[in-house]
């Protein structure tokens, strides 16, 4: 039997007591984490669609859009999805969209799918599905209801395939196996940035209209006592990150492109020589370990180079499968200049949207 260490659900049949499930506000979506793996954090006001959990400094998402939903009910859906995952990194989304799209192998594209990927569009996120491999099967045919999608970080260790384990669904389980080893530096812990805003750019107006915003996503639900101050903390943090700028903090290095555990190893090996070679200074054994260090050296320098061709050819790869992908985001790095903080506040988008577009 395969070990699994969180379970993303849709549609369960019961929930489960406990601190390790976690369940949406409708009870049709929900996470189980199992064995050891504790959730660091989870979500605390229940949402309709989708729950929350933070576990090994990963945000995992599972979301459940019936077909029932109407077509205004699924954009508000999403809308709150894309609310509560911002600021959230390195986060996982997936589950039962009932959406088509092309992007993830779908002979169509249909509302549900276009609304899906325009909801996040705004974040870092990579499709995890591989295109063409269908999710869901009857005895009318197969289809892809249940993309996956995840930042880079993610994408780059992860294995994602659909499981031959019966599930008494008409949907197939899908197994992601995250690479957490050591030697992967994408998920060492960040250092924490300035808690704070450039309060010369603060305008009453848009604070005021992110607050109502945050405010009427979180009013689901009664809220508890124990829950209150961190809600209200939420919501106060959302509306200044749609309102100012963060101030820029100690940014974390993060592992170039090409680095990997091979790469690491054959680094190790050459600093251990050039060690040693310093401490032979004036022996006989200085011209042995002057050589060895040469070569350590050069070994280093073709692991590189090679490892930096194979991610440039997996680079061109991607663009005839994805165009829009990261090769489109590398590209298009290049040619612009930096922009500035987009706005991301729902309620300030709509008033921009509607007044440029009125019909």
């Amino acid at each position: 039997m395969q070990k699994i260490d969180i379970a993303l659900i849709s549609a369960q049949y019961k929930n489960i007591d406990g601190y390790s499930w976690t369940s949406d506000g409708s009870n049709k979506s929900a996470i189980w984490t199992m064995g050891h793996i504790k959730p660091q954090s989870k979500m605390m006001t229940a949402k309709h669609g989708f729950t929350w959990v933070k576990t090994k400094g990963i945000y995992f998402f599972s979301c459940y859009a019936p077909p029932s939903l109407t077509a205004e009910e699924y954009e508000r859906m999403l809308t709150a999805l894309a609310f509560e995952a911002r600021g959230k990194h390195p986060v996982l989304i997936a589950g039962d969209f009932n959406a088509w799209s092309t992007t993830w192998g779908s002979t169509r594209t249909s509302r549900r799918g276009r609304v899906l990927l325009e909801s996040l569009a705004p974040f870092d996120l990579e499709l995890l599905n591989v295109p063409g491999k269908f999710t869901f099967q009857t005895e009318r045919g197969c289809s892809i209801v249940d993309p996956a999608f995840a930042n880079s970080t993610i994408v780059r260790n992860a294995t994602w395939t659909v499981s031959s384990t019966y599930t008494y669904s008409d949907h197939k389980a899908i197994t992601i196996d995250i690479l957490m080893g050591v030697e992967n530096s994408d998920f060492r812990p960040q250092r924490a940035q300035k808690r704070g805003w450039k309060r010369q750019s603060f305008d009453p107006e848009v604070f005021n209209m992110s607050w109502n915003a945050c405010l009427t996503l979180d009013s689901a639900g009664e809220l508890k006592a124990e829950g209150m101050t961190a809600v209200v903390s939420n919501c106060l943090s959302k509306a200044c990150d749609g309102t100012m700028p963060r101030l820029s903090g100690r940014p974390h290095r993060k592992a170039v492109y090409w680095w990997n555990s091979h790469i690491a190893k054959i680094r190790g090996d050459c600093n251990r020589v050039r060690r040693k070679l310093k401490r032979a200074c004036g022996t006989p054994a200085v011209d042995a370990l002057l050589a060895q260090h040469k070569t350590c050296k050069a070994t280093l320098k073709k692991a590189i180079q090679a490892n930096k061709n194979r991610c440039f050819k997996e680079l061109c790869d991607s663009v005839n499968v994805d165009p829009w992908g990261k090769g489109h985001k590398v590209v298009m790095r290049t040619v612009k200049n930096p922009r500035g903080p987009q706005p991301t506040c729902p309620a300030l988008l709509r008033v921009v949207v509607s007044t440029l577009f009125p019909y």
